[in-house]
């Protein structure tokens, strides 16, 4: 298993990145359950309690090394969450990225460089694994400028893999182009 510090939080591109906990339940239930954000993702339920609970067994998968959940705060206001699962030796996978319309739509970029920063940085894993709901196109097309390639497709969803050196030659590309270092 590959491990992240117990108080894990990084400032970088303008944010904070840090794992989520019990008292950001209720903004996950309702950015997960926005009408508009939430039609390409998992089915939340908008019980708070429930989501309470979600978060405290994710605490315990957390603490083994097995999934991290982070939210991203702006000035110390959440918009966006996005998660890293499934970790194996060489690989993960990210997923459940979601971030409220923001009027800095570059700083919605750079939740996808930090998690990014954290696969390929912190744990040193040789590639990234995501989906992409069929349907989702500005996504689509924001990972595949990233370098990431459609390995799988189904009528659902299109399955991605973003390989570490891919994301490192084009990582400076949208610094520069979001004006983000």
């Amino acid at each position: 298993m590959k491990y992240l510090p117990q108080n894990f939080e990084i400032e970088k591109y303008g944010l904070i990145c840090r794992y989520v906990n019990e008292e950001d339940a209720e903004f996950i239930v309702k950015l997960r359950a926005d009408e508009k954000r939430s039609r390409f993702i998992h089915e939340t339920d908008s019980d708070v309690e429930k989501q309470i609970k979600w978060i405290q067994e994710y605490k315990l998968r957390e603490a083994k090394g097995e999934e991290y959940y982070f939210i991203y705060d702006i000035n110390g206001e959440p918009f966006g969450v996005n998660r890293i699962y499934d970790i194996h030796q060489d690989h993960c996978t990210e997923g459940s990225w979601v971030c409220l319309p923001i009027e800095d739509s570059s700083k919605i970029i750079a939740t996808a460089l930090i998690i990014r920063d954290i696969i390929f940085d912190y744990f040193q894993f040789d590639y990234d694994l995501f989906n992409v709901s069929v349907g989702n196109n500005k996504v689509k097309k924001f990972h595949q400028i990233s370098g990431a390639t459609i390995f799988d497709k189904n009528d659902k969803e299109y399955n991605f893999r973003l390989q570490k050196e891919h994301y490192l030659q084009n990582r400076d590309w949208f610094l520069k182009t979001y004006n983000l270092r």
